[in-house]
């Protein structure tokens, strides 16, 4: 495994960071010494602690311009060996709250000069209603809750339930620049579906592209195939419209039962994960601290159903091996439930604000990272017993999201084996003896 940990963190200021750890360098819990040496680098305007201090995390910033209309709301990283070539540019996707999708080349972290960070551009018209609900002070406007993209497409939800899945007739994001002429309408294939609203999450899943999820308040969780999903086209005079899905959806979940009084349990799902590289198992927090883990091939009403802890759930993710569930709440404690077990194994420690975003990469299956709104980022060892706090860093602004680079992981993991080939064939040559050339024996002449 590789020895440095790259992640890519989003903000409420429509900031990217990348912030590098050396897994090797230990954090010193009592002093806080890596928060505290990175919080003061970041006040004084120095956006890499390398030439300060070996073990401090490095942080670089992309457009450093402060903008809160254009707050990241959801990002979207491919995961797993399938979908991560090292060789070529990682496409990042990232959803702004004022209706911007952009398409990120993640390695603007290595390369900032030449990096061309946003590959393309778009601009959801339904977000254009936001400013002025806002004025009247109305709650209810277009979030985004789902984000999803690969080489030549990208998706998103919203919480009122507008998925838009908008592919590229020919080529890739690679071959395209910001403000191309040529998208438009016609040059893309659209798919516009208005599905029910109080959607707080929406997924599509990594190695099943063609399956989508979602589910919120009074939502159950509901699968669909989106190859047989229809619903608006693109129109051809540019605008959106919207239309409801046609045909069924390949799994809906039911109600828990009732409680002991007879009374009907509230369902309010806040997040959710699939679990496994089969778009079968899916794991999801609720509301009222509970966590459900479905298997479309059992039954609709959840195959396991138990509390973890007793504040509202906000976030959930799976490890890597399927065999623990870890929770957050609104209060930053992060829980680990034992499925083989069937109970909470051990609460992680460290967080002092709600966790907004966490997450485990398959690539670094014994490190979870997490941000919340103490403005810290946070890495935690699973492999240890009590699961400390191994890393963490200052970075100012609240982040909404976080994401592990592992294409950069990868470039690390493929260096380190050159290395020890070129090594290993080194010692090899080491250990061989110095054979010198004999000399030819001299020839005498014989004497008659």
């Amino acid at each position: 495994m590789a020895n440095r940990l790259r992640c890519l963190t989003a903000d409420e200021s429509g900031l990217l960071k990348a912030v590098t750890f050396d897994l090797d360098a230990r954090l010193d819990t009592e002093t806080d010494k890596q928060i505290a040496l990175t919080q003061r680098h970041l006040e004084a305007g120095i956006s890499s602690q390398t030439a300060n201090d070996e073990s401090a995390p490095t942080v670089k910033a992309w457009d450093l311009r402060v903008n809160r209309d254009r707050a990241v709301q959801r990002v979207y990283y491919p995961t797993g060996a399938d979908t991560v070539d090292p060789a070529g540019p990682a496409m990042m996707m990232v959803a702004r709250q004022n209706g911007d999708v952009e398409i990120v080349d993640a390695r603007w972290a290595n390369d900032q000069e030449t990096a061309r960070p946003v590959c393309y551009r778009y601009h959801a018209d339904v977000f254009d209603a936001n400013a002025a609900l806002r004025a009247k002070r109305i709650l209810t406007y277009q979030k985004f809750v789902g984000a999803w993209a690969d080489a030549s497409a990208f998706a998103y939800g919203t919480n009122l339930g507008n998925f838009h899945l908008r592919r590229l007739a020919t080529g890739t994001f690679r071959d395209r620049v910001p403000d191309d002429s040529e998208d438009t309408a016609a040059a893309t294939t659209d798919l516009r579906v208005q599905f029910d609203t109080d959607l707080e999450r929406l997924r599509i899943h990594d190695r099943s592209p063609q399956t989508l999820a979602y589910a919120g308040k009074e939502r159950q969780l509901t699968l669909w195939d989106l190859t047989k999903l229809s619903g608006a086209g693109a129109q051809p005079d540019g605008s959106e419209a919207w239309a409801p899905p046609a045909g069924e959806p390949l799994f809906q979940a039911e109600n828990v039962e009732d409680d002991w009084l007879g009374l009907r349990v509230p369902y309010h799902v806040t997040d959710f994960q699939f679990m496994g590289e089969a778009a079968t198992r899916v794991a999801a927090c609720t509301e009222d601290a509970r966590v459900l883990l479905y298997d479309t091939q059992a039954g609709r009403r959840p195959t396991v159903d138990f509390a973890l802890g007793e504040e509202p759930l906000r976030h959930i993710v799976v490890s890597p091996d399927q065999r623990h569930v870890y929770a957050s709440d609104n209060r930053g404690a992060i829980r680990c439930y034992d499925i083989r077990a069937g109970k909470q194994t051990v609460s992680l420690r460290g967080c002092t604000g709600a966790v907004t975003d966490m997450v485990i990469s398959p690539q670094y299956p014994n490190r979870l990272v997490s941000v919340s709104l103490d403005r810290r980022l946070r890495v935690h060892n699973l492999s240890r017993p009590g699961c400390p706090l191994s890393h963490a860093t200052y970075l100012k602004q609240r982040m909404t999201q976080v994401v592990v680079d592992e294409a950069f992981a990868r470039t690390l993991v493929s260096a380190a084996t050159a290395k020890q080939t070129v090594d290993k064939d080194d010692k090899l040559w080491s250990k061989m003896a110095v054979v010198e050339e004999a000399k030819p024996a001299k020839r005498t002449k014989l004497v008659k």
